[in-house]
């Protein structure tokens, strides 16, 4: 059976705050963990990881605290998360479409819950509130989103061209979305939207 990448979801609570929670089922158990799950579940501020649990091969599940040496920059697994997994396990399934919506705190528990009880999640964008999604993903920062689905890893410049924009205002967008865990950073250096197709998915109640 090879991997499977149960969930992957950015939830966003702020405009630059997210946890990020990835999560595979594996074939086996990961050395020095005694179940077969491989995840990394982290809260993100400002693109620094302040707490983060995971199970990094041969250290078994633990987790890293801001305030101690542990503290590290967070670039985004994303494409180069998976390459890791699959130089380690072989075939690895992964996710071609994303869906952003509208989410609780406690939807994105129980969705975390459920991976990892063995089901299939997805691969999910989600925001606190509407007006979170609004202020982050701008109409703009929207038109960026649709320029980089499915191109992979590409430089600002190339992403400026993409949508006729200068690469300065483009470049205080890219800076607001990889801040906000919309947007991943490649292990070169460049951008990536890691998916080939976006799903919009929320409904607007009365209040």
């Amino acid at each position: 059976m090879p991997a499977r990448l149960l969930i992957r979801e950015s939830h966003v609570i702020g405009q630059y705050r997210f946890a990020e929670i990835v999560i595979w089922q594996l074939p086996g158990s990961v050395r020095g963990s005694s179940h077969r799950y491989k995840y990394r579940l982290a809260f993100v501020v400002d693109e620094i990881c302040v707490l983060r649990f995971d199970n990094e091969t041969g250290k078994g599940d633990h987790k890293h605290i801001g305030d101690k040496p542990s503290l590290v920059r967070v670039h985004h697994a994303g494409a180069a998360g998976d390459r890791f997994l699959g130089r380690d396990r072989g075939t690895v399934r992964t996710m071609s479409s994303v869906r952003i919506g509208i989410s609780s705190d406690e939807e994105t528990r129980v969705r975390m819950l459920d991976a990892f009880k063995g089901r299939e999640q997805g691969a999910l964008i989600t925001f606190a509130t509407p007006e979170l999604l609004w202020k982050v993903i701008t109409p703009k920062r929207w038109e960026l989103l649709r320029a980089m689905t499915g191109a992979g890893p590409v430089a600002i410049r190339e992403v400026a061209r993409r949508v006729r924009r200068d690469v300065k205002s483009v470049h205080g967008d890219v800076q607001a979305l990889l801040r906000s865990g919309v947007l991943d950073r490649a292990e070169d250096g460049r951008v990536v939207f890691p998916y080939d197709e976006i799903h919009v998915d929320f409904v607007l109640r009365a209040a």
